[in-house]
């Protein structure tokens, strides 16, 4: 089961190294995002949805701005790239979902 969980994520993320090369609404910054996320995910066993924290996330993203961070954050989520559920509670951190379709 692990194996096939492993190739989900290669799969996932080749189609999304597809997708976002002819994306040009997106950033480098949004990669970054997306790239910490991604990782998450895959610490989460593959599974959505996985609670992350603004900090944590914007410090391996290498993000110094929070204006910035939500701006990316609310784009991926408009855009179809990720599902966000912020919890405003910094114990338990907001929901994500990756958009794996």
């Amino acid at each position: 089961m692990q194996e096939l969980q492993r190739n989900s994520g290669k799969d996932a993320l080749s189609a999304f190294f597809c997708i976002v090369k002819d994306d040009a609404r997106l950033s480098s910054t949004h990669m970054s995002i997306y790239f910490v996320l991604f990782s998450y995910w895959i610490r989460n066993d593959y599974v959505n949805p996985f609670n992350i924290t603004r900090r944590a996330v914007m410090q391996k993203a290498k993000i110094k701005s929070i204006v910035t961070y939500h701006k990316c954050i609310k784009e991926l989520d408009s855009l179809g790239y990720i599902k966000y559920q912020p919890s405003y509670h910094p114990g338990i951190g907001s929901k994500v979902y990756l958009r794996l379709n």
